[in-house]
């Protein structure tokens, strides 16, 4: 018997004359050139005007700003979901640490060991206060372990 006599067909095994071959994709044109991907629909999207009644006048705002306006004023009338992603969004946009393409570094020279050991103190301080206020992740959830 050779292998294929054994070959059963069915659900997720396909006959092998049907098969990819070795090496060969089952796209072979690939994506086309100029597909967009549901990111670029959504921000072209995102930033379509509108046209908004205004105290009785007639406005023009991207949809972008729209959604913006409609957040701030649920959070005004007390929503606490607004509200929270209002502050989320607040404090993102203050953080210059967050949504960096690339990390920040810093090269720092010391003449001694007691102003590196201050140093040090004095950015533990400072991470300790970024963890409390949540915009760094608890002692021992660093997502990045190499940067420890």
């Amino acid at each position: 018997m050779n292998d294929d006599d054994d070959y059963r067909v069915g659900r997720g095994k396909p006959p092998k004359e049907h098969q990819f071959k070795k090496g060969q994709s089952g796209n072979k044109k690939g994506r086309p050139k100029g597909a967009r991907s549901i990111y670029t629909h959504l921000e072209r999207e995102l930033a379509r005007k509108v046209t908004i009644n205004e105290n009785g006048r007639a406005r023009k705002v991207t949809k972008d700003e729209l959604m913006a306006m409609a957040l701030v004023n649920k959070a005004a009338k007390g929503d606490p979901k607004a509200i929270q992603a209002v502050q989320k969004m607040r404090e993102e946009a203050n953080n210059p640490f967050l949504n960096q393409d690339e990390p920040m570094v810093f090269t720092m020279k010391f003449d001694n060991e007691e102003d590196l050991s201050a140093a040090n103190a004095e950015d533990a301080a400072k991470y300790r206060r970024l963890q409390h206020r949540g915009l760094l992740p608890p002692d021992g959830d660093d997502p990045d372990p190499t940067l420890a």
